[in-house]
């Protein structure tokens, strides 16, 4: 008689398609040369066998998993030999949780813009050289060559494929102004390079002013927001008349 059941696999990537194998049924029997039929049966552990079924030996999901509806499921599942002795065993099916996240680029007048909303970003040039500061969802490329973007949601990040500028957005770049921050996410450390001197607000999510702090041009500006919660901060500058607001994201 069967003794023991094993499944190759007790785990399947979300988003796949309904009827996806999720691994190989196979039996342990002292017997060589027995045969086994196997099949989904009620008992402990059948919380979910109406999701899945058998095909021969080979057990297949009938619907499309997804992660962030449900993450696992309970089976019991059953070996019976030629003879009709069997054996029963529970499996945990782990659905897989796979990065959903846009990893497209849209260029557009020499502009680049990733097509995911609400991420981290990171602008690169080709192959893999980091651009300090640009950290928006749009990028403008003050050369031409080739770009990429890094986009993180969560724990899941991705990295778009290179998209050749040929066109550049703006012809004077001479006459932009200068203003990056890095890095950004921030472990608490915050470096600030400008061409011009400005006052900066550090802003929580409620509008609410954490600090302030007063930069000079053309050199590092380095500021310890470690004191702060992590989470969602707006730098603004105060540039003459005019405010131009940063997004900083402190993560510890």
């Amino acid at each position: 008689m069967p003794t023991d059941l094993a499944l190759s696999s007790t785990i399947i990537n979300e988003n796949v398609a309904a009827n996806t194998p999720v691994g190989t049924l196979s039996s342990t029997d002292q017997d060589t040369g027995n045969t086994f039929t196997y099949t989904l049966v009620a008992g402990t552990g059948d919380t979910d066998n109406a999701t899945f079924s058998i095909t021969g030996n080979s057990l297949r999901i009938n619907i499309t998993p997804d992660f962030e509806t449900k993450s696992s499921y309970a089976i019991r599942v059953r070996t019976t030999d030629q003879g009709g002795l069997a054996f029963d065993k529970e499996f945990t099916i782990t659905v897989n949780n796979v990065c959903e996240v846009i990893d497209t680029v849209t260029q557009a007048s020499g502009v680049l813009t990733a097509d995911q909303a609400g991420a981290i970003y990171q602008w690169i040039q080709c192959p893999a050289t980091i651009l300090t500061g640009e950290n928006g969802q749009s990028f403008t490329p003050t050369a031409i060559g080739s770009y990429a973007v890094i986009v993180t949601v969560g724990l899941c990040s991705v990295i778009s494929t290179c998209v050749n500028v040929t066109t550049l957005g703006n012809p004077d770049f001479e006459e932009k102004s200068k203003f990056v921050m890095y890095p950004n996410p921030s472990k608490g450390i915050v470096n600030i390079e400008s061409d011009y001197d400005a006052d900066l607000n550090i802003v929580n999510q409620l509008g609410q002013t954490v600090k302030t702090e007063k930069i000079s041009s053309e050199e590092i500006n380095t500021f310890n927001i470690e004191n702060l919660a992590d989470g969602v901060y707006f730098v603004n500058e105060k540039k003459g008349n005019k405010t131009i607001t940063h997004k900083l994201i402190l993560k510890k």
